[in-house]
């Protein structure tokens, strides 16, 4: 029996210390799930929440409607068009070009993209691939451009190219000289996305499977109306009411990906530690102010808090809003989904007090 005894000390001991994780576990989720229901009406639009962080593991949330017509709820792994959260994939694969030598930061686009085009833009001809990737281009934004978006209002399925969407941009004003200042433009991720089809002759569908959705197991993302998946994105919203429906959406590397947040919590640290090397390792981590402590860096955003930087992105779309961040010093993942386009300042919001439940004070 004696030699029994330390062995039931430790077993206990290990008991014990499992309870308190999981009463640590069971109380975070609690704090968390009041946190996202005060937040968003349990009868309008929804969100899903994931969090994995120290000492409260991986859960997922979810709060108000998937469906507001039918009434059905939100769940915690719905699909959801992604948005500008597709723009960090984007330049991820030029990094990964640049990095294989194939593409120079310093390239013009008349390298790659036809002069007829490049003629009709602003700064067509002068921009650099260094300054599509960090916003500095001065090239005006398609989106911007009332026509297009009544033509995108008028039918929401048809499936856009790229050089469709970009002559919304043509014969429009430049914001600036290419390196003067800092803007965000959607055309700068649509010209990146047509740099990436020439230099790898491949859909960007196609090379964004190939390079990370099927090596980070990423099976429930996928490029809308490339290739629409059976059930689609859940229907989204804005003020004004439904904006969007399962299967629609113009499907471009500007904002195109439709995804879940337990896939993007899988991606989000990788973007954090992405990193050229040789003369280029800088790059990666150099960025432009935003104000209310962002900044921006190549299809990067970068958030200072007091509990530490973190790495990510966030944006709005027709009918939905995202943000996901990771915090590599304390390993915490923080993503957050809706399918309604005026939830964006509401889901900052919220991950802001998430991360004050859940990550340790910086010395």
């Amino acid at each position: 029996m004696k030699t029994l005894k330390p062995f039931i000390l430790t077993m206990l001991l290990l008991l014990t210390l499992g309870g308190v994780g999981c009463r640590q576990q069971i109380d975070a989720y609690d704090a968390i799930n009041a946190e996202l229901q005060s937040a968003f009406a349990a009868d309008a639009p929804g969100v899903a929440l994931y969090v994995k962080a120290p000492g409260v593991g991986k859960q997922l949330f979810s709060a108000g409607l998937a469906n507001v017509e039918s009434g059905k709820k939100m769940r915690s792994d719905a699909m959801f068009r992604i948005g500008a959260l597709t723009q960090p994939f984007t330049s991820t694969l030029l990094l990964q070009l640049i990095e294989e030598g194939v593409v120079s930061l310093d390239d013009t686009l008349d390298r790659w993209l036809p002069p007829e085009m490049l003629d009709q833009l602003a700064n067509g001809r002068q921009a650099t691939i260094r300054q599509l990737l960090t916003m500095t281009s001065g090239i005006p934004d398609y989106t911007q451009n009332p026509d297009f978006q009544t033509a995108y209002a008028a039918n929401p399925s048809h499936a856009w190219t790229s050089e469709e969407a970009v002559a919304y941009a043509y014969g429009r004003a430049a914001e600036f000289a290419p390196g003067a200042s800092f803007s965000p433009s959607n055309t700068n991720y649509l010209l990146l996305q047509m740099v990436a089809e020439a230099v790898t002759g491949e859909t960007l569908a196609y090379t964004i499977r190939d390079r990370f959705l099927y090596r980070l197991d990423l099976d429930e993302t996928y490029l809308e109306r490339a290739e629409d998946l059976p059930e689609g994105h859940l229907p989204g919203y804005s003020a004004a009411g439904r904006v969007l429906n399962e299967h629609e959406g113009k499907g471009l590397g500007d904002d195109g990906l439709v995804s879940t947040t337990i896939d993007l919590a899988q991606f989000v640290p990788a973007l954090a530690s992405r990193q050229l090397s040789g003369a280029n390792a800088d790059f990666t981590h150099q960025t432009s102010d935003m104000g209310n402590g962002l900044s921006y860096g190549p299809g990067v955003m970068q958030w200072e808090t007091e509990w530490g930087t973190l790495w990510g992105y966030e944006g709005q779309t027709k009918g939905f809003s995202g943000s996901m961040w990771y915090l590599p010093e304390q390993k915490i993942t923080l993503v957050a989904l809706a399918n309604d386009e005026t939830y964006g300042p509401a889901l900052a919001t919220l991950l802001n007090d998430v991360l004050a439940l859940v990550a340790a004070p910086q010395p």
